[in-house]
């Protein structure tokens, strides 16, 4: 198996990155993966452009905070825009051909950006999207596609994200239930520059170290990046 090149852009609010992602880490280097990992937006740049990543992962919660809900402590601590710089090297991974694996709090990430839903297919819009408490999640394939061939309803603990603003051209193949609300969890998109994967699930270690959600972030890598169906098929339990 050839080794792909992942870049992991992390960390931000309300959430335990640094925990999580030595779990994602190792669940990507199971699928031939090597993961470089960027703990701030900033520190991500030379990464950015020192190579041609394979696939550039997503799991961050770094926005402006503009809400009200958010105090000015909050903000000076957590507050992050992005550069000029920084935004042409994503461009440049991105007209490269590098799949893009957006997880969780993805969607609310670099809202400065007018380019960034745009590419994940979608985005959590202040003024409808929402999620209730953590709490046990019923997660089950809703169409055919090879990243959920075969794979079974689970249970996770996580938030159900809710009410997300989605492109009409991304495909929904997983959706969540908390029993009071159905809602989708995993969509695909596709274009001539790349793929791309958005998943909602990933709040905590907890999430990310479940089994069958493992399943589908190394099969979700995998087909971002351009693996054969029987390839991706091939990652089970």
């Amino acid at each position: 198996m050839k080794t792909k090149n992942n870049l992991i852009l992390t960390g931000g609010w309300a959430h335990n990155f640094a925990a999580s992602v030595p779990n994602l880490v190792e669940t990507l280097n199971a699928v031939g993966f090597a993961s470089d990992v960027a703990f701030d937006v900033s520190e991500s740049i030379e990464l950015l452009e020192s190579q041609n990543y394979d696939l550039i992962t997503v799991l961050a919660c770094w926005f402006q905070m503009k809400d009200a809900r958010y105090s000015q402590q909050n903000r000076e601590i957590w507050s992050r825009t992005t550069t000029q710089q920084w935004r042409e090297a994503m461009l440049k991974q991105k007209s490269s051909g590098a799949g893009l694996m957006a997880m969780h709090t993805a969607t609310i990430c670099f809202d400065d950006w007018s380019e960034w839903p745009k590419w994940v297919g979608g985005a959590w819009d202040w003024q409808q999207s929402s999620h209730p408490p953590l709490g046990d999640l019923n997660v089950a394939p809703c169409a055919d596609h090879v990243i959920v061939t075969g794979v079974e309803s689970f249970v996770v603990r996580d938030e159900l994200y809710s009410n997300l603003s989605r492109d009409d051209s991304s495909q929904v193949i997983l959706q969540s239930s908390d029993g009071n609300s159905t809602q989708p969890t995993l969509w695909v998109n596709e274009n001539n520059l790349g793929r791309v994967v958005y998943n909602a699930l990933g709040h905590d270690l907890v999430s990310v170290s479940q089994l069958t959600h493992q399943q589908l972030i190394k099969r979700s890598a995998m087909w971002a990046c351009h693996a054969t169906d029987f390839e991706v098929e091939a990652v089970t339990l």
